[in-house]
């Protein structure tokens, strides 16, 4: 008997051992990486989201539109960026949770254990409407709020639990925000999932957005100045970053800075005036160079466009600093 159960147990692993095993993060079609280098502003965001005549503005760092609101979770930045590139919105499987990429037109499988409850759980502040099985008779729904329900600042979960194996059904779970669809079975001896979900083109048009208002910001302040400086608006550029020595910030850093091609402003903060205002220096071959320059409340304006600037007020130990780079210098410029 035991020479049986032996010969029936190597059979059973040999067939395991011919599935194909995929590790996360490869294409089960084209066994490829699901992640990429996205340096470059994403060709599919701009010819299918962004204005025709709006440049995204790179972003120093994503943030997800989460079940958990926004999010930072490194993993979930590569599914987002490669959503960027691709329009392929991938889930993520965590340590108990599978985050679901959120579409109206996916229906997700859920896969549900008699004695157990499968768990959904939907994006702070949103609320339930409905909730609707095919079955009503063989599964059986609740809900439990996480956090303080009054306030409003936690999420609604859905719980679900089959009263039998071997069987399946649809669920609809309606809110004031979206209708969610799923395939759910019930299965002996599994564990029961718990999901949540990340929103792909919610994220994407809430980034948007926020960038266009950059933009439409710095467009104001460019044509409020324009009459005194002449601002060529058709060559404005605003695609700057700042860095500071152990990430202080002097009650002086720049509002913003922008340039038309010939001519730099940067714009300080009204409480710069009731301090010590800061000097302006230009890198030239690795070392500072001060810069000729002018300054016109509230900006400074330097006749030029440079690759990297520097801010410098105080000295010693009270010295404060940032270095200003112009992200769109040209590559053979001096």
């Amino acid at each position: 008997m035991i020479k049986y159960i032996n010969i029936i147990m190597v059979i059973f692993l040999s067939g395991c051992s011919a599935l194909p095993q995929l590790p996360f993060g490869l294409n089960p079609n084209t066994q490829e990486k699901s992640f990429y280098n996205f340096d470059d502003t994403p060709k599919y965001t701009q010819s299918n989201y962004a204005p025709a005549d709006f440049k995204l503005p790179p972003q120093p760092q994503v943030t997800v539109m989460t079940s958990k609101s926004f999010n930072d979770n490194p993993d979930m930045d590569k599914l987002y960026l490669k959503y960027l590139s691709t329009g392929q919105a991938d889930n993520l499987q965590g340590n108990g949770i599978k985050t679901l990429s959120y579409s109206p037109y996916d229906i997700p499988l859920l896969e549900c254990s008699p004695m157990q409850l499968c768990k959904v759980i939907l994006e702070k502040g949103e609320l339930i409407n409905s909730i609707n099985f095919g079955d009503q008779t063989r599964w059986k729904e609740s809900t439990a709020y996480i956090g303080n329900e009054q306030a409003g600042d936690g999420s609604w979960v859905i719980m679900i639990q089959p009263n039998q194996s071997n069987i399946s059904t649809t669920l609809d779970i309606s809110t004031d925000k979206r209708m969610y669809r799923f395939k759910v079975i019930s299965r002996a001896k599994i564990i029961s999932q718990t999901v949540n979900f990340w929103y792909p083109q919610e994220t994407l048009k809430y980034v948007t957005t926020q960038a266009q208002i950059r933009h439409n910001k710095e467009l104001q302040q460019a044509q409020n100045v324009m009459p005194q400086y002449n601002i060529d608006l058709h060559h404005l550029n605003n695609n700057y970053s700042y860095s500071s020595p152990n990430d202080e910030t002097p009650a002086w850093k720049p509002e913003t800075v922008f340039d038309d091609g010939s001519k730099t402003f940067i714009k300080l903060p009204p409480i710069s005036s009731r301090v010590a205002q800061p000097v302006f220096f230009i890198m030239q071959n690795g070392e500072q160079a001060l810069a000729n320059y002018r300054y016109t409340k509230p900006y400074i304006i330097y006749d030029g466009i440079f690759k990297e600037g520097v801010l410098l007020s105080g000295k010693g130990s009270e010295q404060q600093k940032i270095n200003i780079f112009n992200k769109a210098y040209p590559s053979n410029g001096e």
